[in-house]
């Protein structure tokens, strides 16, 4: 792609192998004849009407590790390195104006992500429709097209407001540097202040060292394919129901006392919601308890399931919310159920994110073990994410549920 804004969105991670096969780009040329790549499945996430609210953020956050892994390949020279904590300031600046939203408009007709008003919106114009972007149906409302003009500002009539936010060198100075770009690139009159630099730090945190955690054991992390949504490492999940059971993963539950038993116990706390009282051991499978406390915590309770696995499709299927698995049904939903068969037995688990490109989800489940789990990579059983896994080819699956039709406030 052309020299864009997500260039200085780069920490210093290790390399990441990138999946061609599912991150094909192609060439285009901006307005004033630079060479750019565009990332087709980018521009399908982020025009027209298909943008989903805080899409911006999960773009960004997938843009560290793809991005770190094309400076370290040569394709993007590291002079274009600035620290995380300065490119946290500026996207920081851009949730306080719009939320990242490049169709915010407001009273004034302040335009975009960073609410461009008279010369520079007309900048933005003439950019956006002066360049062959892809076919994007509407250059001017497009998150992409938006940061290319953001990064050329930075680059050009904007260049002060850059240059003066390297001068910081401590990720302390994070508050500050936030402000500092209001006052030189967004010039508010210093409007959300602290909101800004609120938005900085939050987005330092999630992103900043985001391959420590998840990204960096997940080959294809840093390709934001069309079609994927939700997963641990948005900076706001889809659903409460994604939330808590992200939680509980990230606590890298194992059994290390005894089967169906840990030292935490948060398998204790599985089985008290499912009416099993305080107690643990190996006549308790607890997948399905699992889910029910997930269900119970994020405020959404099912009525009809219990500790029985199979519980989870007869009770979706009562209230006409259960999908059979086979080729060309809707796909799964994060938040909802997914479950599997072997034989006579039955395991339940939860689906947190879903790639509809590439037809795959990730689920976090409990009473289970894998050696693909990106953060616990204990390979005993406990609380585990099972990463790409495709739902309409797996055959141990059969079906899962959309909670959406039963949680009609489903957030």
């Amino acid at each position: 792609m052309k020299t864009a804004f997500f260039r200085i969105l780069i920490p210093s991670i290790r390399p990441l192998t990138i999946n061609k096969k599912l991150c094909p780009s192609f060439q285009g040329r901006g307005a004033s004849g630079e060479k750019r790549t565009r990332r087709k499945d980018l521009i399908k996430l982020s025009s027209g009407d298909r943008i989903l609210p805080h899409h911006g953020f999960e773009i960004i956050g997938v843009y560290f590790n793809f991005l770190s892994a094309w400076v370290m390949k040569g394709y993007l020279p590291v002079k274009l390195l600035i620290a995380p904590f300065v490119a946290a300031a500026i996207v920081g600046n851009f949730m306080a104006e719009s939320g990242v939203n490049p169709k915010a408009l407001n009273s004034i007709g302040a335009w975009g992500i960073a609410q461009w008003l008279g010369g520079r919106k007309a900048g933005l114009f003439k950019w956006a429709d002066a360049t062959k972007y892809d076919s994007i149906p509407d250059p001017r409302r497009d998150l992409l097209v938006q940061l290319d003009w953001a990064w050329y500002e930075l680059s050009h009539s904007e260049k002060k407001a850059l240059t003066d936010l390297t001068k910081h060198t401590d990720p302390k100075e994070i508050r500050a540097a936030a402000k500092e770009f209001e006052g030189n690139f967004e010039r508010s009159g210093g409007a959300l202040l602290e909101k800004r630099a609120d938005f900085a730090e939050q987005i330092l945190k999630k992103y900043g060292n985001v391959a420590a955690a998840v990204g960096e054991a997940s080959g294809d992390f840093g390709c934001a394919v069309a079609g994927e949504i939700g997963g641990c490492d948005a900076i706001d999940a889809p659903n409460r129901l994604v939330q808590v059971a992200c939680a509980e993963w990230q606590k890298k539950i194992v059994e290390d006392v005894s089967m169906n038993c840990d030292s935490k116990k948060r398998i204790n706390a599985y089985n008290v919601v499912a009416g099993f009282g305080n107690s643990c051991g190996p006549k308790q499978p607890y997948c399905a308890m699992f889910m029910m406390y997930v269900h119970k915590t994020a405020g959404y309770p099912l009525a009809g399931t219990n500790a029985l696995a199979i519980s989870w499709r007869d009770a979706y299927r009562a209230k006409g919310a259960w999908i059979d698995r086979r080729n060309g049904a809707k796909p799964p939903t994060p938040g909802g159920a997914v479950v599997y068969t072997s034989g006579n037995s039955y395991h339940v688990g939860m689906v947190v994110k879903v790639n509809t490109g590439a037809r795959t989800m990730d689920t976090i489940e409990a009473n289970t073990s894998t050696d693909g789990d990106p953060l616990n990579r204990d390979r005993r059983d406990g609380v585990h994410m099972h990463k790409n896994t495709p739902y309409y080819s797996t055959g141990r699956i059969i079906g899962w549920s959309d909670p959406q039709k039963v949680f009609k406030d489903l957030k």
